[in-house]
């Protein structure tokens, strides 16, 4: 009779054990489909945050594609009238002049993405696709700022230097109130004929126009970069 109530009892004991193991199981995958839920939630917030970003950065490269370019074409024109290929009149040269010496810079729409990275963070996005397209992006934005600072250094020491008997200078810098008409002449009148032909001159500008280019095919490389990986998010944002 004793035995059979300690059988009975410590079945009993060992149902009771499985219940509260398994109810700590359910409770254990319970709690992490909430930290899931929650790691998912913050991830989302994230992807929404750097999307916003890569967004504004589709126009901001646009614009310095253009500019850019247009730099790298009005250099040419220059280069063509101090060479002898071209005849125009002083103001359009004033204006190509002026377009070829702006000095500007692109600056990334990135900081989402940076601040993830320096807070150790940047585990947090699952994707592995979309964490290589960023880190991608970002050593080409390292790329694009080498390049800007080896242009700004051949701006200085070359084509700023090279200009400096030549052109007047504070006419320049208050250009925005300039018609750039014949009686307020960026390039002094006096030594319009005298830079054709010279070589260092042209030199000078054949160099504004490669950098500037080489500058607006990064820009491109990286505006590819920041389509695709707009595509990925929000791609992933929808599962």
């Amino acid at each position: 009779m004793e035995k059979n109530k300690t059988g009975k009892y410590f079945k009993y004991a060992i149902g009771e054990i499985i219940l509260v193991v398994i109810g700590i199981l359910i409770a254990l995958q319970l709690n992490i489909s909430r930290e899931n839920s929650d790691l998912r939630k913050n991830e989302i917030v994230h992807l929404n945050n750097i999307l916003q970003d890569l967004n504004q950065e589709i126009i901001a490269l646009e614009k310095m594609i253009k500019f850019k370019e247009s730099q790298s074409k009005a250099s040419d024109t220059i280069r063509d009238y101090i060479d002898g290929k071209r005849q125009q009149d002083l103001v359009s040269f004033n204006k190509n002049q002026f377009r070829a010496f702006i000095w500007r810079v692109h600056h990334p729409n990135n900081n989402s993405f940076s601040e993830l990275k320096s807070s150790g963070q940047l585990s947090l996005i699952n994707s592995n696709e979309i964490r290589q397209h960023l880190l991608n992006l970002n050593s080409k934005y390292v790329q694009l700022a080498m390049m800007e600072e080896h242009l700004k250094y051949e701006y200085h020491e070359f084509l700023y230097k090279k200009n400096i008997n030549s052109i007047d200078y504070e006419l320049m810098f208050n250009a925005k109130k300039v018609d750039f008409d014949k009686n307020d002449s960026i390039l002094l009148k006096q030594n319009i004929e005298m830079i054709k032909g010279d070589k260092s001159l042209k030199n000078t500008y054949v160099l504004a126009s490669s950098n500037n280019s080489y500058i607006a095919s990064i820009c491109k490389n990286i505006l590819d970069i920041v389509e695709k990986t707009i595509v990925l998010i929000e791609e992933d944002i929808e599962k």
